[in-house]
């Protein structure tokens, strides 16, 4: 009995042995485990090491550095959209320190007038000096935007407007404040038309609202401290003093836009440089002719055209005198 195994026990010890064998075969074929480096390589995992941990990697629950580092430009994309930040912003720092000059001015000039004995009527043509040269100068200066670029405009328009803030601080006659307000009207209109340009380049309609509050806050910030910087200095330093500091600072505004990258699509250069002088009046001449023909744009230049008449009037004439004669303000 025991010198002969059964067959049911030699048919157990076969299947017992193919299984160990198959179990010793498929350990040899699992190949050990590995982990993968920074480098992409992989390296053998010891079962037994304890998980460590880089305290001094910017890996952070699975994100790298540099998605870490993105999340603030993600942030304001998500905030601005698709708007050209470093366009705007650049153009938006420079028009900060412009407005200061301009906010400036506006609380500045009665009393500048006054001690130099300018009356209202002479004062009152001064500031008409501006727009009037604007007036001229709008459209040349949106044919150099056309032909020459937005950044050349852009820079001598600035440049030009501050450097004429500053020199209000150095006139003595009323000849001499028109021409520095002669300067001040044609640095405006290059400064105005050229960077409506760059932002409507950098932008699309889904966006262009966007683009331009930027500017827009900016612009009403500086016009909102000139006024208050303007009296802080006159207290303290005289009424000249205004026009050094802030001039000082329009000029730096004004070499900040020589940061703003050239924005004009290059077929847009190369159409304005094929046209004469003369197409391009007659191009701009048959625009406005269409413009002029809706009855909703006509409307609106009507209520502009008052709005400004009354509002500048009020605003850069009559209320200085009246603040000053009635209620003995200063700057």
């Amino acid at each position: 009995f025991f010198s002969r195994p059964s067959p049911l026990m030699v048919a157990s010890m076969d299947v017992t042995g193919s299984s160990a064998a198959k179990k010793e075969e498929a350990s040899e074929e699992l190949p050990p485990l590995t982990s993968v480096s920074a480098g992409g390589h992989c390296d053998k995992m010891d079962p037994t090491a304890a998980p460590t941990v880089d305290i001094n990697s910017d890996a952070v629950d699975g994100v790298d550095g540099e998605t870490q580092n993105s999340v603030l430009e993600q942030l304001l994309t998500g905030i601005f959209g698709d708007v050209d930040l470093r366009t705007v912003s650049l153009l938006s720092m420079s028009t900060l320190f412009m407005s200061l000059g301009n906010g400036a001015t506006i609380a500045a000039m009665p009393t500048l007038c006054r001690d130099l004995g300018i009356g209202p009527l002479l004062f009152g043509a001064t500031w008409a000096q501006v727009p009037l040269v604007k007036v001229v100068s709008n459209m040349p200066c949106t044919y150099l935007c056309m032909y020459w670029g937005r950044r050349p405009v852009l820079v001598f328009g600035r440049i030009l407007e501050g450097a004429s803030t500053l020199l209000k601080g150095f006139v003595f006659s009323f000849s001499s404040i028109l021409v520095v307000r002669t300067c001040v009207g044609l640095g405006n209109a290059a400064n105005q038309m050229s960077s409506t340009l760059v932002l409507s380049d950098v932008s699309v309609p889904a966006n262009r609202a966007r683009t331009f509050s930027s500017s827009s806050v900016a612009m009403n910030v500086g016009k909102c401290l000139g006024p208050l910087l303007a009296g802080c200095i006159s207290a303290r330093a005289g009424v000249r003093m205004v026009f050094y500091v802030t001039g000082t600072l329009g000029l730096l505004g004004g070499l900040m836009s020589l940061a703003v990258p050239e924005t004009a699509p290059k077929e847009v250069l190369d159409k304005a440089q094929a046209q004469t002088l003369t197409d391009q009046v007659s191009d701009a001449t048959k625009m406005q002719y269409r413009l002029l023909q809706h009855t909703q744009m006509l409307s609106g230049l009507v209520v502009s055209l008052c709005a400004s008449a009354t509002v500048a009037g009020l605003t850069y004439n009559v209320l200085p005198h009246f603040l000053m004669d009635r209620l003995g303000a200063g700057v």
